[in-house]
């Protein structure tokens, strides 16, 4: 999955995939600048809360084409014309493709812009201000599980020896794995598929490590953890898409489609807890 999505070169996410009508998806973004606008407000609200830091961050991964933040900046000019000329830009993006088309539309706002391909690269405590994304954390690769004779089992990746193309291979998961840990929490019903987002607690505690204070704010779609492994949720959430057509096969046209699973909410916050970071609130987009 983390090949087939962010591959510097054959990664779906590499080709800048298109937004909208004529693309693969929609988000709140493509269909106008009022998601960013909503945004601006919150960024205000946390800029007086840290008592107005100057520099004052706004992070953001996942930008894609920097439509969001470029929504984001042009609203706050005009809400807090302070907060707007306090703010550096900070955007974690690993794709060069992606790095021009956002310093490309951030350009004309004159925003102070600094880029890290990764977390890893931002030093400890040196960020203070607004972190936010938006779906980004539904395409971290995840661990595909399931439930067979009684066994747990993980779904890999492996050479299918009948054709020339890939094939999801059995294997059972061991006492010591770290998997294990995870299955508690997942009913032990036979033929039950699901995600494990072992990617969420190590990613969460690089974004705090960074920050010095500031607000988190992750949109995205998801479940709290109970309804996430509900009994009736069998076949998990895994899913792949391509023109507006949803498919659960990923290993089909691998690198030019969509692959996403949703988000598991309570590991989501629960990671930012055990960090010391505590938790505002929850709420649905609508809201």
């Amino acid at each position: 999955m983390a090949n087939a999505l962010y591959d510097p070169v054959k990664g779906y996410y590499s080709r800048t995939p298109q937004i909208g009508r004529k693309g693969d998806f929609f988000t709140a973004v493509s269909v106008g600048s009022s998601f960013g606008q909503i945004i601006a407000y919150q960024v205000v609200e946390a800029w007086y809360a840290l008592d107005n830091p100057e520099p004052f961050h706004l992070i953001e991964q996942g930008a894609h084409d920097g439509s969001l933040a470029k929504d984001i900046m042009e609203e706050l000019k005009l809400l807090e014309p302070d907060c707007f000329h306090a703010v550096q830009m900070i955007l974690i993006e690993p794709l060069d493709s992606l790095r021009k088309l956002q310093s490309e539309k951030l350009r004309e706002l004159s925003v102070p812009l600094q880029y890290f391909k990764s977390w890893d690269e931002v030093p400890a405590n040196s960020l203070h201000g607004f972190f936010y994304s938006n779906e980004l954390v539904d395409s971290f690769p995840v661990d595909l599980v399931t439930f067979q004779n009684g066994k747990w089992f993980e779904k890999r990746v492996a050479i299918d020896p009948t054709s020339t193309g890939w094939m999801l291979h059995l294997e059972e998961i061991k006492k010591d794995d770290p998997l294990q840990g995870f299955l508690e929490r997942i009913p032990s019903i036979e033929g039950y598929t699901t995600e494990i987002h072992r990617q969420i607690e190590p990613w969460m505690t690089s974004v705090l490590q960074g920050l010095k204070a500031g607000v988190i704010l992750i949109v995205d779609y998801g479940y709290p953890e109970s309804q996430y492994y509900m009994k009736e949720r069998t076949c998990g959430t895994l899913q792949t898409y391509r023109l507006h057509e949803k498919s659960d096969d990923p290993l089909v046209d691998v690198g030019e489609q969509d692959i996403t699973a949703h988000v598991n909410f309570t590991m989501l916050y629960q990671s930012a807890l055990h960090q010391g970071a505590n938790l505002i609130g929850c709420t649905d987009q609508g809201r």
